[in-house]
């Protein structure tokens, strides 16, 4: 025990003389994971791994490698206990590229399992206590400050039949002592009561988000994450509503909106891509799912939640499968037409996990999941 202590110290002090920028460049190849643990290996490494320089450096590696799927759920609707509760994510590798050969299979791996008191989905929001009130979340980045922000909007329950809405927002990892952005702030701003209904995209600074005002059409909410404001923007013309189908996504850089419509063998989908961002100018493509991919596919089960290096439209469950039924991904090619499946394996599939955390059978488990993930060590 002696000498094993004896030899930790002496490659600690190894490693304390290894030069800055040397040291940075090696723990800039590594894992956001592998990261976190070597903070503890001494004073050195831990003021190294929390600089500037190494997220700097650690970044462009990142962005390098390709982006992950995020994939997050809890087990609140099978847990009686709020002890009980746990919010897990799991990532998967998406190493495709531009390999066309593409696997039929990825297999997902538990990152985090940490406790979670609050029964919470993108599409409905977490309830207040007094269920007076619903609380949506949005995270947002911007490039010109260097800075993340979160945005908090409060709707009352009459909100669907004009309540009121109240957004707050609260700067990450900027704060550095000044109470006024460790704090949620108060956003002064006289927006008409919504109600968000999609998930949030952040593109060039710039939080979207899909919802729904009483009485009127579909709109489109847009946070200015640097200047703190709200602004509405209507939708093309042929979206009348956030119905089942219709999802808001990160088109390689635009705001982009996918709407399906059943036809009698197959769907037509159509995608809005916002071309102009002050003009407000769309575009239109028009395509369809091959016949065979129809009696496949329930649109209703199924969202679309990004694009991946091929111009693949990605295609995710709403819900977690039940009774260890098999969880897959589809790709549909914009330029061909044609659609594949691939099985995501890992995911809580197996009965000792399912067991462990109470996921049962019965009730249905709502699922979260991002296509564009890429590792990040700021520390907020």
């Amino acid at each position: 025990m002696k000498l094993k202590k004896q030899c930790m110290k002496l490659s600690r002090d190894h490693f304390d003389q290894i030069p800055d920028d040397l040291a940075v460049d090696i723990l800039s190849r590594l894992s956001g994971k592998s990261l976190m643990k070597l903070r503890y290996v001494s004073k050195f490494w831990f003021s190294i791994i929390r600089s500037q320089r190494l997220i700097d450096s650690f970044i462009p590696r990142s962005l390098k490698r390709g982006s992950r799927f995020l994939i997050a759920f809890n087990n609140c609707e099978f847990v009686v206990k709020k002890t009980d509760m746990r919010l897990f994510f799991f990532t998967v590798s998406d190493d495709e590229g531009e390999n066309k050969s593409s696997p039929s299979s990825l297999v997902a791996s538990l990152d985090m399992t940490i406790p979670s008191t609050v029964d919470y989905h993108y599409t409905r929001g977490s309830a207040n206590d007094d269920a007076k009130k619903l609380t949506y979340k949005y995270l947002g980045y911007d490039p010109i400050d260097d800075q993340y922000k979160a945005m908090c909007m409060t709707v009352s329950r009459r909100g669907h039949h004009g309540g009121d809405v109240e957004h707050k927002v609260l700067t990450l990892g900027g704060g550095r002592g000044d109470v006024k952005t460790l704090s949620w702030r108060i956003m002064e701003d006289n927006t008409e009561p919504y109600v968000p209904y999609t998930k949030g995209t952040c593109i060039n600074g710039i939080v979207y988000y899909g919802a729904t005002r009483p009485n009127t059409n579909g709109v489109i909410v847009c946070f200015d994450v640097r200047f703190e404001k709200i602004s509405l923007m209507n939708p093309p013309l042929n979206i009348k509503s956030w119905e089942v189908g219709t999802s808001l996504i990160n088109y390689k850089g635009k705001v982009a909106i996918i709407h399906t419509t059943p036809l009698r063998d197959s769907y037509e989908i159509i995608v809005w891509i916002l071309e102009n961002v002050k003009t407000h100018e769309w575009s239109k493509k028009t395509r369809f799912f091959p016949h065979s991919s129809s009696d496949t596919i329930d649109m209703s089960s199924y969202s679309f939640i990004g694009i991946n290096e091929t111009r693949e439209i990605i295609l995710a469950p709403k819900l977690m499968p039940r009774n260890l039924e098999a969880f897959y991904i589809f790709y549909f090619d914009l330029t061909s037409q044609g659609i594949r499946r691939v099985r995501v394996e890992g995911l809580a599939d197996d009965e000792e996990f399912k067991r462990h955390y109470g996921i049962g059978n019965n009730g249905s488990c709502p699922v979260s999941i991002s296509s564009e993930h890429f590792e990040n060590i700021t520390f907020f």
